[in-house]
């Protein structure tokens, strides 16, 4: 009797977009452009986690979106551990507001990035700064190895390092494929092979969609920024289709 591992098979196989899903995975990014703005615009002391994310379920389905995957809206202490899904907790001034669109758009393709903003007219303050900058700059300095071409095993042993304090609550994962919710390929840490994760001895091809994952959460800490961008991969590099605008006071 023949065995045929049809899942894995799958699985790769639907990892290459076609056009035409790669225009409503542009589509269901730009609704969630909306939403995430739609958000920051909505984040003052006393509103909830709940109203939150609301909104931005709201601005999906208003959009022809079809649903949201997982309430991942956090603000304050519910932002460490990045495990928290929303709730009713009223954020408070100065405290991190932090979500995932994790968005399924119209015909049921996924928009998956993350922001994490400041609530009030404050500046933030130097944890929240660190981190910030802990999460942006790996997303950025990883960036270029998401190239057509490019092992999986590669792009894990060449990106950069998180400080010590934030490697324990690290994300699962650099970075996971995209299509119509979380799906092949993903790109684990270089030193997950204990845990039973590894990665697989494939490549990065043209019309993969991925997200890269810039969480820095430091164990014992106040507050984590999730920040996250939405990558097309092309013969020419990677495209960031994921625009909507990061908290500039932490620049």
């Amino acid at each position: 009797m023949f065995c045929f591992n049809a899942p894995a098979t799958t699985e790769k196989a639907r990892a290459i977009k076609t056009q035409d899903e790669v225009s409503l995975i542009r589509q269901a990014c730009a609704i969630a452009d909306v939403a995430v703005c739609a958000v920051r615009d909505a984040i003052e002391p006393g509103v909830t986690e709940d109203e939150l994310f609301a909104i931005m379920t709201y601005e999906n389905i208003r959009r022809g979106g079809e649903h949201m995957d997982v309430r991942l809206m956090a603000t304050g202490t519910n932002t460490n551990p990045w495990t928290h899904l929303a709730t009713d907790r009223m954020v408070r001034p100065g405290e991190l507001v932090a979500f995932d669109t994790d968005m399924c758009g119209p015909l049921g393709y996924f928009a998956d990035f993350s922001r994490t903003y400041l609530c009030g007219d404050g500046q933030p303050n130097t944890e929240q700064r660190e981190a910030y900058k802990v999460g942006y700059n790996f997303i950025y300095e990883s960036l270029d190895l998401f190239r057509s071409g490019a092992a999986f095993q590669e792009i894990a042993q060449k990106c950069p390092e998180l400080p010590d304090a934030y490697k324990y609550q690290r994300y699962p994962m650099i970075a996971h494929g995209d299509g119509m919710s979380d799906e092949w390929p993903v790109i684990y840490w270089p030193d997950q092979s204990w845990s039973g994760f590894d990665n697989d001895d494939d490549v990065l091809q043209p019309n993969m969609v991925l997200s890269l994952e810039g969480l820095a959460s430091k164990e014992g800490g106040r507050e984590s920024v999730k920040l996250e961008e939405q990558l097309l991969i092309t013969e020419n590099g990677p495209e960031i289709l994921s625009f909507a605008p990061f908290d500039e006071r932490f620049f």
